[in-house]
């Protein structure tokens, strides 16, 4: 069964883990930039454990909140 944990939200970026809970070692950290319309996948990055796709999420939610350009 597959889990999907929203880490980061607003009307631009979506932030979120996946992980499979049949295979421990796969989360994958996924960033979408969002729009009226559609979801377009703009990073997708995979982890062997929740410690490093979290640590790694957190940072990329710091990152965009902190003022960096946004994505157009």
């Amino acid at each position: 069964m597959r889990s999907v944990n929203v880490i980061f939200r607003d009307r631009h970026m979506l932030i979120s883990i996946t992980h499979d809970t049949t295979d421990p070692a796969n989360w994958v950290l996924r960033q979408w930039k969002v729009s009226w319309w559609r979801k377009q996948q703009v990073l997708c990055r995979w982890f062997i454990d929740r410690e490093q796709a979290i640590r790694h999420a957190e940072w990329l939610k710091s990152v965009y909140t902190a003022g960096m350009p946004r994505p157009t």
